[in-house]
């Protein structure tokens, strides 16, 4: 990657850019598939490109390649050249300082990445068999697992250069339980920077226990109900709110939060950061995708709202600090991801979230259920959406997968499908207990309740 790099960077000062921008990102992918109680496939794909931003004449342009030949390298320049000739930017812009930093624990695993192929499918094997033998009602299993290995290296032309590389590996599985003519679904999953952090038995059981359990589910009646959830859904949760915390979909789409930094927008036991250096955390990295030194921001602190998340660009347009938060996944509400998972070079980087972590309370989970009178856990959101962005009006499927009802304290059993049609601004006011018992998943965070949430039946 790193002769590549140079290549790039010595056409670009011969052709007189003002500056210039090389990453380079490589992934190494094998995919588990698992259908009908079998594995069906097992694959390995490598993917290694480079996307180049330059400066030249006011114009910022982008232009990336899948790095197949020399002759795609002088392509890929020139493209970014002529992009930056019909992009003019309207401020002041330059790339940012490339800054080596510390390495963020628990990112890379040895042990994954020396792992063969055939001691995946025996893990993806080992999650299948364990839904399989917990129960003869179990009577169909599908989903897979999935091991990445990525290397990026960002470099500029002047001079700088660093690089970072990491692990991850993320399972699912969806068991199907039948009898006596009634149909349970549910899933087990598991995300994680190592092996370490996945026990396969435990995600096909889960998946197991949870199927079955969900053959005597039963209706629930419509009203206000307090709805614990549990992570990982508790991040999908805040991340409805918190993605107006993003200058790029604030100024582009929908201005939720636009100048309310100061004011109160979730109950004062809500605190929540975002932090690449969370260590082991499913998105934590030393540097953000533009090699910007990676730091933990604080996004709501007592329920206020502090601050913004920044890439160089929406930070040099607010003319205000970066927070270190650029990500080239594309932003996820304008155009979809890429076909490869791992690190991205497809996309010009911006201004995203990486781990939401969310400051511990003091109640155990079993506090919260054991002081809830008339509630549901939610362990799972389905086609979830705001229908009114600027009034918060919200609304999920709850029960797709694990939903408990608990009457006077105690679970009492598994409910069918509803819907849950609130406010998002209501709902994280309404935020009245936070667990001490954080899952570091694809963010970091513990079991909530959230007071009196209208659930309406399917």
């Amino acid at each position: 990657m790193r002769n590549m790099i140079d290549k790039v960077l010595s056409k670009g000062e011969r052709l007189g850019m003002d500056d210039i921008e090389v990453y380079c990102a490589k992934n190494l992918t094998t995919k588990i598939r698992i259908g009908s109680n079998a594995v069906t496939s097992a694959f390995t794909i490598v993917d290694e490109g480079i996307g180049v931003r330059v400066i030249k004449d006011g114009g910022l342009g982008f232009a990336a390649v899948s790095l197949t030949s020399e002759d795609e390298l002088d392509k890929v320049l020139d493209d970014a050249v002529t992009a930056a000739k019909a992009r003019k930017l309207g401020f002041s812009y330059e790339f940012p300082s490339l800054e080596k930093s510390t390495e963020v624990l628990g990112t890379y695993d040895s042990k994954l990445v020396s792992l063969p192929e055939e001691d995946k499918v025996g893990l993806a094997n080992r999650m299948l068999e364990s839904s399989i033998a917990f129960d003869p009602r179990v009577v169909d299993n599908a989903g897979d697992v999935t091991f990445i290995e990525y290397e990026t290296v960002i470099a500029n032309a002047s001079g700088q250069q660093v690089s970072d590389r990491g692990t991850k590996l993320s399972a699912a599985l969806t068991a199907t339980a039948k009898a006596d003519g009634v149909t349970g679904e549910d899933a087990g999953r598991r995300q994680c920077r190592s092996l370490n952090g996945f026990n396969p038995e435990a995600v096909g059981r889960e998946a197991a226990e949870s199927a079955v359990e969900r053959l005597k589910a039963r209706k629930l009646e419509a009203g206000t109900y307090d709805l614990i959830v549990d992570p990982p859904t508790v991040t999908e949760m805040f991340y409805w709110l918190l993605r107006y915390a993003n200058p790029a979909y604030a100024d582009t789409y929908y201005p939720t939060l636009k100048n309310k930094v100061g004011t109160k927008i979730l109950n004062e036991t809500v605190t929540i950061y975002d932090d690449p250096t969370y260590p082991g955390g499913y998105d934590s990295a030393s540097i953000d995708d533009e090699g910007v030194k990676a730091s933990r921001t604080t996004i709501f602190e007592n329920g206020i709202f502090k601050n913004m998340i920044y890439d160089s660009v929406s930070a040099a347009r607010k003319c205000v600090n970066g927070t270190g938060n650029a990500l080239r996944t594309g932003l996820w509400f304008v155009i979809n991801f890429s076909l490869f998972p791992g690190k991205n070079y497809n996309y010009e980087p911006y201004p995203e979230f990486s781990n939401m972590v969310m400051k511990l309370g003091d109640w155990s989970r079993d506090e919260i259920i054991e002081d809830t009178k008339k509630g549901v856990i939610s362990q799972c959101f389905h086609y979830s959406r705001v229908s009114q962005h600027i009034r918060g009006d919200f609304t999920s499927i709850l029960g797709r997968w694990k939903l408990y009802t608990v009457e006077n304290g105690e679970v009492t059993g598994t409910t069918v499908k509803c819907r849950l049609n609130d406010n998002i601004f209501r709902m994280f006011q309404g935020v009245d207990a936070v667990g001490n018992n954080p899952l570091v998943d694809f963010g970091v965070t513990p079991t909530v309740r959230v007071k009196d949430a209208n659930i309406t039946a399917f």
